[in-house]
């Protein structure tokens, strides 16, 4: 079993963690109590029956309010979302790609 864990994904490029089985079967990882900072945490692509094992993640946004008079200035502020659901869709994106059907000749 391939575990990530208790890891930090501080400002990355791109879409986070992308789990692809497009060639091969993707089975028995788990993605757990790790935290992510502007970006999207995760993206499956031909892994079906993977969200589930994706439990337990935080995501910080930072935030600064704009306004006016006594709120002219103002710190940023970090937001947090956690991850109640294993496979909560704000955190994955599960992208399942069909395959289309042949179609065929008329006789």
């Amino acid at each position: 079993m391939s575990a990530l864990s208790a890891r930090k994904f501080l400002d990355n490029e791109g879409d986070g963690i992308t789990v692809g089985g497009k060639k091969a079967r993707v089975a028995k990882v788990e993605m757990i109590r790790n935290v992510f900072r502007n970006n999207r945490p995760f993206v499956l692509e031909y892994a079906p029956n993977m969200a589930a094992s994706i439990c337990g993640n935080r995501q910080v946004n930072t935030q600064t309010e704009t306004g006016s008079g006594f709120n002219a200035y103002a710190d940023p502020i970090d937001v947090v979302a956690l991850q109640n659901d294993c496979g909560d869709p704000s955190f994955v994106i599960d992208k399942v790609r069909k395959k289309k059907k042949k179609k065929q000749g008329a006789d």
